[in-house]
């Protein structure tokens, strides 16, 4: 196992004129990597690099490879963030990955304000800068000066990237706190030729008003472990299982533009290990991982070794529940199809007519409840009284459907109510459903890297994490 290792560091630190070989044919796998561009979760290229990696150990050991499927959250931006300056036009942007929990959106309307540049963002360079609600223009190589500027009460900033940036450049600026402020990205030499010479702006106003938007919100992206099982060839030491992971997705700091090029190190010495394997298998069995999610928390990962280690019982529990559910909101979907109040149904329905409603009317009151604490703590003016008067009376009459025992009888208002809520309450059980399923074709894909690897024992897990950027080598026990 120790020497499984250190071939797998040699590929990549191996000084000149020692395992040529790999080190060009790791080169190669690099460019093939970067060339799917962002191997983002739910990106092209991450599912183009994920069938890559799949031919490639299929090639090498057919019948022994499989896919495990897992989600992630992951920020959806549409196309067509932009720029927009009256008598200039529009300027394509690219939002930057900069917050751990708020997506760079601006919401339909856009952010519109001053546009105005700050250079480096220094004190100096923002003294004086007509900052409030302003689009701001400020140099990529800033550090976190932007803060300044928000705190300053700019509404959105829009960085300057002279080209080669270094990664620092961009991980510098991640912030874990959740604040609503968007920002993007932009080469420098196209804002120039949009905008012209803004760098000597007067009070660095280069435009009265200008526009930004981009819309983005948070959904759930299907992410993929690819595995490939290398049989032991020593019968005495086969039953031992060495894991050994590299991930293949790329941070991507500016979504869709991330190609990743430094961090397809790893994946591609895990590729050049598999083949290599093939040629000489080992003692002990080993089990080749190519995980997805290392730039969300190291998801892909911990959905490994949860899908190693969990107990059978836990993962039968789990896909007996995920059953039901599904089970459970088909049949509620069902239910609620055609129904109309007053109830007239056979018990059995409408008792789950009732259910589904009731859930319905609970988050209703529950949505009112928090829109009535925001009036309450805001200024108090007449309008925002009769709102309040309104939402209360709606909340009272909500409670009282809630408190009747049945709904065969019902007055004409609170009968239009409750068929109001069929709608919504139908598409969330399709949704439950869906979900459910979805669930349960992923657990699949758990179940069936367990029985490629049963009867066998975790010895040992190598993780790959190599940069062509040093020498170094960690090892940690845990």
């Amino acid at each position: 196992m120790a020497a499984l290792l250190a071939a797998a560091l040699s590929c990549a630190l191996a000084p000149p004129g020692r395992a040529a070989s790999p080190r060009a044919e790791n080169s190669s796998l690099v460019e093939t990597f970067a060339a799917f561009g962002d191997r983002g979760p739910g990106s092209l290229g991450a599912a183009r690099a994920a069938e890559f990696i799949r031919d490639g150990f299929e090639e090498l050991f057919p019948g022994q490879t499989g896919v495990h499927r897992f989600s992630v959250p992951v920020v959806d931006y549409r196309p067509g963030a932009s720029l927009a300056v009256p008598g200039k036009g529009v300027l394509a942007i690219h939002p930057l990955a900069g917050n751990a929990m708020t997506p760079q959106t601006t919401g339909d309307a856009g952010i519109a304000g001053p546009l105005v540049y700050v250079a480096g963002g220094g004190l100096s360079a923002l003294d004086k800068k007509p900052l409030s609600g302003a689009v701001v223009l400020m140099d990529l190589a800033s550090g976190k000066n932007w803060q300044r500027a928000a705190g300053m009460g700019a509404s959105a900033l829009v960085y300057l990237d002279p080209g080669d940036s270094p990664k620092s450049r961009f991980s510098d600026k991640f912030e874990l706190t959740p604040i609503a402020f968007p920002r993007f990205v932009v080469p420098a030499k196209e804002a120039r030729r949009f905008l012209g010479d803004y760098e000597n702006a007067e009070n660095g106003l280069v435009a009265d008003r200008a526009s930004v938007t981009c819309l983005g919100a948070w959904k759930e992206a299907e992410a993929k472990n690819v595995w490939c099982l290398v049989p032991g060839a020593d019968p005495k030491l086969s039953g031992q299982l060495l894991v050994l992971e590299a991930f293949y997705d790329a941070t991507a700091w500016v979504p869709g533009k991330s190609p990743g090029a430094e961090e397809a190190l790893s994946i591609a010495t895990l590729l050049w290990l598999a083949k290599d394997l093939a040629e000489n298998p080992p003692a002990r069995s080993v089990l080749l991982a190519a995980t997805a999610g290392h730039s969300r928390s190291l998801a892909g990962m911990r959905e490994l070794v949860f899908a190693l280690h969990a107990s059978g019982g836990d993962l039968e529990d789990l896909q007996n529940r995920l059953s039901q559910r599904a089970g459970h909101s088909d049949e509620m979907a069902d239910a609620l199809s055609g129904a109309s109040f007053p109830l007239d149904l056979p018990r059995q329905r409408e008792a789950l007519v009732e259910e589904a409603v009731r859930e319905q009317i609970k988050t209703q009151v529950d949505g009112i409840a928090q829109r009535l604490m925001r009036l309450r703590l805001g200024e108090a003016t007449v309008e925002s009284q009769e709102r309040i008067d309104r939402l209360a009376r709606e909340r009272f009459m909500l409670r009282g459907l809630l408190w009747r025992s049945h709904y065969r009888e019902l007055p004409e208002e609170h009968a239009r109510v409750l068929n109001n809520l069929i709608p919504p309450a139908v598409e969330l059980y399709i949704r439950m459903g869906e979900d459910a399923r979805a669930r349960l074709a992923r657990l699949s894909t758990v179940l069936a890297l367990r029985r490629a690897v049963e009867g066998q024992e975790t010895a040992a897990v190598v993780s790959l994490h190599l940069s062509s950027h040093g020498d170094g080598m960690g090892a940690f026990n845990q």
